[in-house]
């Protein structure tokens, strides 16, 4: 399946970097798009998103999470993969806003994520829960 991925990169980092290679290579056959500032993304959002999408978010301050907050109806039929920058109670609150089909952790390193994006690509398969993989 050709994935459409729609990467955001708040806060750029040589692990975020690490996961754009990953992800790009098991996305491979599918459209891949990268940005680093929120009105990129954002004009882009505006656009057509044509199924199956998804969007990573990689580092994300909180007000960047503010910003995905108020442009969710264009966030609207993506799956939304959140790799915060802590656990804290306002960062886990404003994540849990937009929806997403999975949360990880910069700390926790890129497997998880890479692993989640790669049963994205499989027909049938679903997003596992944190832990599971």
């Amino acid at each position: 399946m050709a994935l459409n991925v729609f990467f955001w990169m708040a806060r750029p980092s040589e692990r975020g970097r690490e996961l754009l290679a990953a992800a790009a290579s098991v996305v491979a056959g599918g459209r891949f798009e990268v940005f680093s500032s929120p009105a990129d993304f954002q004009a882009r959002m505006h656009g057509p998103k044509p199924p199956p999408s998804l969007a990573i978010v990689w580092d994300p301050t909180r007000d960047d999470l503010r910003a995905l907050d108020a442009m969710q109806d264009l966030l609207a039929g993506l799956r939304i993969l959140l790799v915060l920058p802590d656990d804290g109670a306002e960062t886990i609150a404003l994540a849990h806003r937009l929806r997403p089909a999975y949360v990880s952790y910069v700390d926790d390193g890129i497997s998880e994520v890479v692993d989640v994006l790669g049963r994205l690509t499989v027909p049938g398969e679903d997003v596992p829960r944190p832990g599971s993989t």
